[in-house]
């Protein structure tokens, strides 16, 4: 069970945002890190918050999902949609 988003750091909110709309987007890891011109590593790096992630790694995850990068930080992201 993961903590409430209000309870989070940037870091694990932009974590947590990110597994749900990779998921809800139906992404493996591989695709979205292909998608995103970034490695599959790094992509789990910052989904376990084992690094950093750059505005510009971001933003590039947030393109390759098709959603605003202020749904990967957001406190209380909206619902997910495969849209």
């Amino acid at each position: 069970m993961t903590a409430p988003l209000n309870t989070l750091n940037a870091r694990q909110r932009f974590a947590s945002n990110l597994r749900r709309w990779r998921a809800t987007r139906g992404f493996s890891q591989e695709h979205l890190a292909e998608s995103a011109d970034l490695s599959r590593v790094y992509i789990s790096k910052v989904e376990n918050c084992a690094t950093s992630v750059s505005i510009d790694a971001m933003e590039k995850i947030a393109v390759a999902l098709s959603i605003d990068v202020a749904e990967l930080l957001a406190m209380y992201s909206a619902h997910p949609s495969r849209d």
